[in-house]
């Protein structure tokens, strides 16, 4: 998640205000879908979900049908994937299903475009209760054609009144790129006769891309195209013995601003030269960024001559978002 995510682990009764958290991706379900029109409707999105079962188990898919709704992209796939008897692994790409291997249903919690599966509870116990500790482990993740960016984590939890932070300051993570993050939050553990907690809840906010540009320019020194007021540019062009091209990437004004160790986090970042029918695709890229809204990569091609054209895949200008996940009926350890 993203520069500053703050984050509150709350055991309290949820808040009874509507919230509405944009942009999510949201699938439309009328009762009737076959398993293919379902998988269907969830690519639809701009998520790429693929089936990597082999024909032999694909025709062994239970028959499928979901109540009829309105779903967000996560919600959907979970349905999907506990009806048909799946699981399914996340990556940049998109989500991948295959055939489910265990029996234990996945405590999870939904917001917007992010899904939080509970991962891990344990308890440190000691001669005096009052120290006693619970820490439990989430995975969160958030659609694969989003790209989150770093999160900041504080935790609290009855009968604590104030918050207690990890390590008494705010944790910070970093996504690195991928579209999933394992967190571990440590907190007072409720007293040993509770076996369970009616509600866990992570409050805070999110700094995420909420989608890719796409930019397309003449393969020459200073052409630039901008798009959503972010400007792509080609600054240089070597062509000894391999191509390699030099660009820049100026987010607008205002923006979040990517710190250098963040050049991870630009990694769907993607540059194709197409001539007519033909399409390169680089060998290596160097990315890199400088503390700011400036984002500067090296590409290099195989030696390239005549007239090209090069196409730009790059995060959107990050934004922030609140956040608001809550874990029904979790047993304690």
């Amino acid at each position: 998640m993203i520069s500053a995510l703050l984050f509150f682990l709350l055991l309290q009764s949820p808040s009874k205000e509507p919230r509405d958290v944009s942009p999510r991706s949201t699938v439309t379900v009328t009762g009737q879908e076959t398993f293919a029109e379902l998988l269907t409707k969830l690519n639809q999105t701009g998520n790429v979900v693929t089936d990597q079962r082999d024909e032999y188990q694909r025709q062994q898919t239970v028959a499928v049908k979901l109540a009829a709704g309105t779903y967000t992209f996560w919600q959907t796939l979970d349905l999907l994937s506990t009806a048909a008897e799946l699981e399914f692994t996340t990556s940049i790409e998109g989500v991948k299903l295959r055939t489910r291997t265990g029996v234990t249903k996945p405590i999870v919690a939904y917001d917007g475009p992010w899904r939080a599966r509970l991962v891990r509870r344990s308890v440190l116990a000691y001669e005096n209760p009052a120290l006693d500790r619970l820490l439990i482990q989430v995975e969160l993740m958030l659609e694969p054609r989003m790209v989150p960016v770093s999160a900041t984590l504080n935790a609290n939890a009855p009968p604590h009144p104030r918050p207690l932070s990890l390590q008494g300051r705010g944790e910070k993570y970093q996504f690195d790129g991928e579209p999933t993050k394992l967190i571990e939050v440590r907190l007072p553990r409720p007293p040993r006769q509770q076996t369970t907690i009616d509600k866990l809840e992570l409050n805070g906010d999110a700094w995420l891309s909420t989608g890719r540009l796409k930019m397309s320019i003449p393969m020459r020194v200073q052409a630039n195209a901008e798009l959503e007021g972010t400007r792509f540019s080609i600054t240089q062009i070597f062509n000894n013995p391999n191509t390699t091209i030099s660009t820049e990437l100026l987010y607008p004004e205002g923006s979040f601003d990517w710190e250098s160790h963040q050049s991870a986090m630009l990694g769907s970042m993607k540059l194709v030269l197409r001539q007519g029918n033909t399409e390169q695709s680089y060998r290596s890229r160097q990315i890199n960024t400088d503390a700011g809204r400036r984002t500067t990569a090296r590409w290099q091609f195989p030696k390239i001559d005549g007239e090209w054209q090069a196409h730009l895949t790059a995060p959107t200008a990050p934004v922030k978002l609140p956040m608001k996940l809550v874990f029904e009926k979790v047993e304690l350890p």
